[in-house]
């Protein structure tokens, strides 16, 4: 009786946000998806693999941009980014690779996926972007990126650890941040943007206030990827700062340069004495997680498969 009535409850927010989330897809939707990104599927209903509430506010986007695009009265054409393109051919390629997959299953589960993200880009893509929808979609990032490193923080320090990388649940001496999410090599990817926008406006806002909290953001977002254990994703994070000092104002590349200097010193801090675990997986010179096994057998198998692949699963 309690559920019903906690069900009956909620029911109308709940309906009052679909329907808002159709209806402004770009300042509604884009932004709460954009926030949940990083969990995956640490926030589900049900077992479906688009059952987790990130995949079901990018279903309300996409379905809200059709919508929008099917009913929108014609205006001034919207300039499309070559990047478009490249993707939908990078799609095709994918859906073709099905024919010679040694595993059309995955490819084909995989590829469903992999279409869903490309053509949800595509029509935000088509759709026009204001300040507000830029500034939404950033905070969205800001705020998911933070509440998820928080819960990070929470694991680590009042949970016993982080869970591993079978069951997810509980935690594990070998665990890492993400198991229960995206996964510790899919979460330092979903928190980049993040990173980026709170480094940008650390150097870029006026007010000093303002500028200190977004790089206390960004040293947390950025220690939020070193729980991660993930070498790739802090090597992707210093690529994405170094790529930011490029196309930022020359004017704030001296304030860049001086967080990214903390940034650093904190790493090696990490890297060096690993406090309660973190990063212990780092600095682990004897192994190598077997890929230089997989790498010998991608290049025996190099000239059979190279050419076309083996399929995108």
């Amino acid at each position: 009786m309690t559920n019903l009535v906690l069900a009956l409850s909620v029911a109308p927010l709940v309906v009052g946000v679909v329907v808002m989330c159709i209806r402004e897809p770009m300042r509604v939707a884009l932004p709460i998806f954009a926030a949940l990104i990083p969990f995956g599927g640490g926030l589900a209903i049900g077992t479906s693999r688009f059952g987790s509430l990130s995949s079901l506010s990018g279903l309300l986007l996409g379905l809200g941009l059709v919508l929008q695009l099917v009913t929108a009265r014609r205006t001034a054409a919207v300039r499309l980014s070559p990047t478009v393109p490249v993707w939908l051919l990078f799609l095709s390629l994918a859906g073709a690779s099905v024919l010679w997959s040694v595993n059309p299953d995955a490819t084909v589960s995989d590829f469903v996926i992999l279409a869903s993200l490309i053509l949800l880009y595509v029509f935000v893509s088509l759709s026009h972007v204001d300040r507000v929808v830029l500034r939404r979609t950033e905070n969205g990032l800001l705020l998911g990126g933070v509440i998820v490193t928080c819960w990070g923080l929470a694991q680590l320090f009042l949970l016993g650890g982080f869970p591993d990388d079978t069951a997810a649940v509980g935690p594990a001496p070998d665990g890492r941040f993400g198991n229960d999410l995206v996964g510790p090599d899919n979460l330092p990817v979903a928190l980049l943007l993040p990173l980026v926008v709170a480094l940008s406006r650390a150097v870029t806002l006026t007010g000093r206030p303002q500028r200190f909290l977004h790089a206390l953001i960004a040293l947390l977002i950025l220690g939020g990827i070193l729980m991660t254990g993930s070498r790739g994703g802090i090597l992707a994070a210093l690529v994405a700062a170094v790529t930011l000092a490029f196309v930022i104002p020359r004017s704030a590349r001296a304030s860049l340069l001086a967080y990214g200097a903390v940034g650093l010193a904190v790493a090696a801090l990490v890297w060096i004495y690993h406090p309660w675990g973190v990063a212990e997986r780092e600095v682990e010179t004897t192994s190598s997680s077997g890929r230089t096994d997989i790498w010998q057998v991608g290049l025996a198998a190099c000239p059979r498969y190279c050419p076309v692949g083996s399929g995108w699963g």
